[in-house]
């Protein structure tokens, strides 16, 4: 019996997909590094890290004479990896032959010749390469997976329900668990990822949390997200403190959980039992740590100097324009942890973005995964806010505590061993 076809679908995230066993290569340099000038008594290899890497071109041949082209660093560098072994170089020897083309075309020829290594190449509806994988990888369509996961989700909660979220997103489904309390609700969210191993791949599995609180005279909830992707351990080079006793053990639950399919994937039973698992582990620990973590916020006060200190250090981390810190400092309504992390998430919800540069939906944009992110973690290291305001002069977070803690004696307790 042949293999069904794979067909383009963007609302199924599947696409076109040839077997290609390339025989020659050719290396195109497309961006030729400008000679750097090196002063008297400067560190080569200083200037070497900092110059910028040539972008290449590959074009693969077979032995009829077809090619293709592969331009792009996420798609050459597949590339690279899936030949890498044949070539009895390592990958950071491959890497640097970056700028010198005609030996780095000799290494992956020889290595196609000796391999005869074929690749999956992954095409959208206008023939443009997307995506390049091994032969050993499998195109699953989104409404497989979300079938797979709503069978977990009625066994983990009993029913599904899905709350109204701004996202319209094909590959991203959010379930209510049955915990609520007055401020807030819980949530599961599941992304289904994609086919062309862009990013993470595999199924992700996190918790999201949303306001249900009224507003003043009973206006309605903003519904605010902030979610937990993963669980610090530790932040700004402190040691996250934890709430005590068995709620501690719970809250490595909260963190995202990945699952890779691959071609041996014909039954998902194991899936579906992984992700409930997985679900009624986050529902739990969403119950006896994030929750009271919420109740504890609201008495931890932090006054706008410390709010702007903090987002002024998460800035030299992430990306956070100062467009953003401005709207979220005017957005706040209560001084506490609390009220800070409304604030977030209320700017990730509904606050202004430049839109000058936006190529994608609100919700596909690293801004609003990064306001949503911190606007949860901040919730979940309230015992660190705590601990760290009682060590500081006059218990005021500044941002010379967060971004150069080891100038600080008093906060030598906390801060992270360095192995």
């Amino acid at each position: 019996m042949s293999k069904k076809k794979v067909e383009f679908d963007p609302s199924e995230g599947t696409f076109y997909e040839r077997v290609f066993c390339p025989d020659r290569f050719e290396v195109k340099v497309l961006n030729p590094p400008e000679p750097v000038k090196v002063g008297a008594g400067q560190d080569l290899s200083n200037v070497k890290a900092k110059a910028k890497k040539p972008e290449l071109q590959l074009t693969l041949t077979d032995k009829n004479k077809h090619k293709f082209v592969v331009e792009g660093k996420r798609l050459v560098s597949r590339v690279l990896q899936y030949m890498q072994p044949s070539t009895g170089m390592s990958m950071d020897e491959l890497r640097d032959l970056d700028e010198n083309p005609t030996k780095l075309e000799k290494a992956l020829t020889d290595a196609a010749k000796k391999s005869k290594r074929e690749l999956k190449m992954y095409f959208d509806d206008a023939g443009v390469l997307q995506g390049v994988a091994s032969t050993m990888h499998t195109q699953i369509s989104w409404s497989k997976i979300r079938n797979v996961v709503e069978t977990s989700v009625k066994k983990a909660f009993g029913k599904v329900v899905k709350p109204q979220t701004p996202s319209q997103l094909s590959n991203r489904w959010t379930y209510s668990t049955p915990i609520q309390d007055e401020n807030v609700s819980a949530h599961i969210t599941v992304d289904a990822g994609n086919n062309i191993i862009k990013g993470r791949s595999g199924i992700r599995v996190y918790s999201r949390f949303r306001t249900e609180a009224k507003g003043p005279g009973g206006a309605p909830a903003c519904l605010n997200w902030c979610g937990m992707w993963q669980v610090p351990l530790q932040v700004f080079g402190l040691n996250c403190e934890r709430l005590p006793g068995s709620q501690a053990k719970d809250v490595r639950d909260l963190s995202m959980m990945e699952i890779h399919l691959t071609s041996t994937v014909d039954n998902f039973a194991q899936v579906e039992k992984e992700l409930e698992a997985k679900m009624t582990k986050l529902a739990k620990a969403a119950k006896t740590t994030f929750l009271p973590l919420i109740k504890e916020s609201r008495k931890v006060k932090l006054d706008k100097k410390e709010m702007q200190a903090i987002l002024d250090a998460y800035a030299t981390r992430v990306i956070l324009p100062k467009y953003i810190i401005k709207q979220i400092l005017d957005s706040v309504e209560e001084n506490t942890v609390w009220g800070f992390s409304q604030a977030i998430s209320w700017v990730r919800t509904h606050g202004q973005l430049d839109e000058r540069r936006a190529q994608l939906p609100r919700e596909e944009r690293s801004i609003t995964k990064t306001l949503e992110n911190i606007s949860g973690e901040v919730i979940s290291i309230v015992p660190t806010i705590i601990k760290l305001k009682k060590l500081l002069k006059n218990n005021v977070i500044t941002k010379q505590a967060l971004t150069k803690p080891q100038q600080i004696p008093e906060l030598k307790p906390m801060l992270v061993k360095v192995r």
